[in-house]
């Protein structure tokens, strides 16, 4: 098992790595003769600021779940161990980081695994519904009424959340704790932390938008076409196991859509797309140095 686990990293790491490096030389090679000046690196700059906007509020939307189930663990054990937990997504016989997570949390905090389990599920799924709801934005009739529609469907995933805790989770003794945390959750809480979930799609739209134009492209304000693009391939990148972080397939579907939906050239879209993944990379390691050196000036007091 553990040889057939190795081979589909490998296999895995492979295919996403040759993608990845392929949409880099397109788009390397399809640069030449663009000029670039301040424009592209204040709008590179500002994607990088909204960029660490985005990793702080997965943070604090990750903190506000376990808090839920009873576990206080403090911000700055957050900031450290979020991303610390999330390495092995790239490291051989690891195939999926929520695991590495779950890991992470039993050792250095007695979380069960059944606990980390089930937040990282609501995590991924609080995700997914509001990606939906960001995009009922741009297919809605009109705004107003795609507003209401993210109401609706807050309410209704709330609801739909507390009755499962009670059919399901309040009659077996290993999932009551995780059962009666859900439905302590008030509608109030639930809503505020979907719309953490909107602000983040949010802040990625403009990301795409902001690091196309920096590669030369077309500025555009269609921030939430850009989102729903950008989910559509995360989500793309998240299903396929057995490719590490969903590195390179992730890519190439992010950059097709880009091609598709928002009419951007082949290279640009091919280069925006590998300059998003560097820049997520750099927003969590900038998170984790932040966290690292503040715990040591504590120390040092």
């Amino acid at each position: 098992m553990q040889r057939l686990k190795r081979g589909l990293y490998w296999a895995g790491l492979l295919l996403g790595g040759g993608l990845f490096l392929y949409q880099l030389w397109v788009g390397l090679k399809g640069l030449q003769g663009i000029s670039f000046g301040w424009k592209s690196v204040l709008q590179l700059a500002a994607a990088t600021a909204l960029m660490l906007m985005v990793v702080g509020l997965q943070m604090l939307n990750w903190r506000f779940i376990l808090v839920a189930f009873g576990f206080k663990i403090r911000l700055g054990q957050i900031f450290e161990g979020y991303v610390l937990s999330f390495l092995p997504r790239y490291i051989p016989g690891s195939v999926w980081g929520y695991l590495s997570r779950s890991e992470w949390l039993h050792q250095q905090h007695q979380v069960p695994y059944l606990v980390s389990n089930v937040s990282s599920l609501i995590e991924v799924g609080a995700s997914f519904l509001t990606c939906v709801m960001v995009t009922g934005l741009i297919t809605g009739p009109r705004f107003p009424v795609a507003v209401l529609g993210v109401l609706g469907l807050s309410v209704a995933s709330w609801l739909v959340v507390r009755r499962a805790a009670r059919l399901f989770l309040l009659r077996n003794p290993k999932w009551q704790r995780i059962g009666a945390s859900l439905l302590g959750l008030s509608w109030g809480a639930w809503v505020g932390w979907l719309l953490n979930c909107l602000v983040q799609w949010f802040l990625l739209g403009w990301v795409t938008l902001l690091c196309v134009a920096a590669v030369g492209g077309s500025f555009s304000t269609q921030w939430a076409l850009a989102a729903s693009v950008f989910g559509l391939a995360w989500f793309i990148g998240l299903v396929i196991l057995f490719v590490p972080a969903g590195l390179g397939v992730r890519e190439f579907a992010f950059k097709n859509f880009l091609q598709l939906f928002l009419v951007v050239p082949n290279p640009i879209a091919a280069l925006a797309v590998v300059l998003i993944r560097l820049l997520y990379s750099f927003a969590e390691l900038t998170w984790l140095l932040g966290a690292l050196l503040v715990k040591r000036l504590i120390r040092a007091r």
